[in-house]
């Protein structure tokens, strides 16, 4: 803002020919003293940026000593326009006797507010001059920036609701002005209201810097999340663990894996308090399960249920079996560090092998006495459409090295320098071909789905693998470089100078020439 409320009392300095206040600092406009004004002069001066103007000032009248009464008048202008009617009136004052100034303590001058919302956003110049009585001032222009108001700005990166996780949430904005993204300190600075932690309504406050001014509050809300706390002796609270929705006043979280002896509770936060526990039981706050399996809990935060809930709010169920889904080519991955599994007819499961490496089958649903995988085996698995696996804790034992990998949990790949998920090839003309891709670029580790295997291979390997039967899984002395070199291989990993009509190897991705 440029100016304010100017008032003159006895203790105020006073100068004559008119003075200015910008943003709390004072700017003088004066023929004679300047040794009064510290702040330097108004004319020539550089205001800054604001959006807003407010004038207000004071004159000196030079008349011999002659006392006179009157009013004071500012003109002011923009840039090259002429002054027209334009005008503040500065207030009446008492000329003192033989020193012709106005008198420190004369009466209060009233600023006021001048409209600039007509004049476009950049850079401006006002000018002013003073008037007493029909004699004038020169004129004295400053110049200053009329800052582009960050309120108009597009905010993006700050969703509505956010799920409680028990940590601060504080969303990062992308501000944007005219479509040209701004840049953090040097154009806006960013606040966040008190809290952020716990449910509740919380906000975003973007203030501009440098050219840029105003304000732009964001609001957000922090919903109530449920999280089952205690799995593996662990109360800190698991994204992996979170409770979903699934109608009006329950919650449930499937195929959760719980060893015997662990105590759990269901955790929330609720209107902007900290956590809160839900004991499944009016006795204590666990639920001992008896023997490792996997769990499916259902909860309900305001009470109700039925008979086989616990405390009203709290059920848990052995979850007995679980449904694979495949790929349109029959293929899919599965793990569990906990369940071993009994293939249906139809079914195999295999492993990959790290001696080759190479596919070994480890199950097959069609041999009675051949169709179980032990806990904590990460498979691959060939059907139909899906695999229905019955879970059992009691299955155990060891199938021998296996290069893929797997989590009870979504987390990130371990177990080897190059990652691969399941999946379909993304490059133009090679969506058809399934097998192991990288799930990153150049096999960097990436995020798994939880219960689901990856392959782990040596830093250097290539970049897909096929599937059982398709016979280039040993291939594995081919490196990055080879495959993105162009050169054409066929499926046993040899160079090809002229290939014919088939299917070969380019670039890491199968091809049908």
């Amino acid at each position: 803002m440029l100016g304010g409320v100017v008032n003159v009392s006895a203790d105020d300095p006073w100068i004559g020919a008119g003075a200015i206040n910008v943003n709390g600092t004072w700017y003088y406009a004066d023929y004679h003293s300047t040794t009064t004004w510290t702040t330097g002069p108004f004319s020539s001066a550089d205001l800054g940026a604001f959006t807003s103007l407010e004038l207000g000032g004071q004159v000196q009248y030079w008349d011999n000593g002659a006392e006179r009464d009157g009013t004071a008048y500012m003109y002011y202008k923009f840039d090259s326009n002429v002054y027209s009617d334009a005008k503040v009136s500065l207030s009446k004052y008492q000329f003192s006797n033989n020193n012709s100034y106005f008198q420190a303590g004369g009466e209060p001058m009233v600023a006021s507010t001048i409209d600039i919302s007509g004049l476009s956003d950049g850079a401006h110049t006002i000018t002013v001059k003073f008037s007493f009585n029909g004699r004038e001032t020169a004129d004295f222009t400053a110049s200053f920036f009329k800052g582009y108001d960050i309120s108009t700005a597009t905010i993006t990166g700050i969703d509505a609701t956010y799920e409680w996780t028990g940590s601060a949430i504080k969303p990062t904005p992308t501000v944007t002005y005219s479509a040209s993204p701004l840049t953090l300190t040097t154009d806006y600075t960013v606040s966040y209201s008190d809290g952020c932690t716990n449910a509740g309504e919380y906000s975003v406050t973007i203030t501009g810097a440098g050219s840029y001014t105003g304000t732009k509050v964001v609001n957000y809300t922090i919903n109530p999340g449920y999280y089952v706390a205690g799995i593996g002796g662990s109360w800190a609270i698991n994204p992996n663990y979170r409770l979903s929705k699934f109608d009006a006043n329950q919650y449930s979280i499937s195929d959760l894996v719980m060893h015997d002896g662990d105590a759990i509770n269901v955790v929330s936060s609720i209107n902007g308090s900290d956590k809160q526990y839900y004991y499944p039981n009016g006795t204590g706050n666990d639920y001992i399960v008896s023997g490792d399996n996997s769990y499916t809990i259902y909860f309900r935060p305001n009470g109700g249920g039925g008979e086989g809930w616990h405390h009203e709010v709290f059920y848990v169920t052995p979850t007995t079996s679980v449904t694979v889904p495949l790929a349109p080519t029959g293929y899919g991955t599965y793990y569990n560090s906990v369940c071993g599994v009994t293939l249906p007819a139809g079914a195999e499961a295999y492993i990959m092998a790290d001696d080759a490496p190479s596919y070994t089958k480890i199950a097959d649903g069609n041999n009675d006495s051949y169709n179980t995988v032990p806990a904590g085996t990460a498979m691959l698995l060939k059907g139909t459409t899906s695999v229905a696996l019955a879970l059992d804790n009691r299955i155990t034992g060891s199938v021998g090295s296996n290069l893929l990998k797997g989590s009870d949990v979504s987390a990130t790949t371990t177990g080897g320098s190059t990652y691969y998920k399941l999946t379909y090839g993304s490059e133009p003309g090679h969506e058809d071909i399934f097998g192991w891709y990288w799930g990153e670029d150049y096999g960097a580790a990436f995020t798994s789905p939880a219960h689901k295997a990856w392959l782990a291979l040596p830093a250097g390997a290539r970049a897909f693998v096929d599937l059982p039967g398709d016979e280039t899984t040993g291939i594995k002395s081919m490196n990055n470089g080879q495959f993105d070199n162009g050169a054409v291989y066929d499926l046993q990993g040899r160079r090809v100078a002229q290939p014919t009509k088939g299917l070969y190897i380019v670039n890491g991705k199968k091809v049908i020439k």
